[in-house]
């Protein structure tokens, strides 16, 4: 199991910005968010990686009252994590995501995931590094 704590993440919906010849670049705001969560990732995994099967938890508290989709908040997390080499998103099998009252801003947790039997997914060798 990998536990990170990272600055609260932009929206989906914040996250790319669109040129007047219709190429895609980096918000900012999403650009800033990016650096300091990757940096954070980086520190906090210490070069752990989980690249079977996983399930990726998202703790996040409201920053405060306006209305804001839970799952907005996903992308940015995942894509960074991909970026860090922690996990290959093609190998989630279940998300969870809540809204919580906590100290920190959003807690990831990725962990690896188990069949019926308690046996780990994956092919034989895959670990946590």
């Amino acid at each position: 199991m990998i536990k990170i704590v990272l600055p609260f993440p932009p929206s989906v919906n914040g996250l790319w910005r669109t040129t007047s010849t219709g190429g895609m670049y980096r918000s900012p705001k999403y650009t800033a968010w990016r650096k300091t969560a990757i940096m954070q990732a980086k520190i906090q995994a210490r070069g752990k990686q989980i690249l079977e099967p996983y399930k990726l938890t998202l703790e996040v508290v409201r920053p405060d009252k306006r209305k804001r989709d839970l799952d907005n908040t996903l992308k940015a997390v995942s894509d960074c994590l991909v970026s860090v080499g922690i996990i290959d998103d093609s190998q989630c099998e279940h998300i969870e995501a809540k809204w919580v009252q906590s100290e920190n801003p959003c807690t990831v947790t990725i962990e690896r995931i188990k069949n019926e039997t308690g046996t780990l997914l994956g092919s034989a060798g895959t670990t946590l590094v």
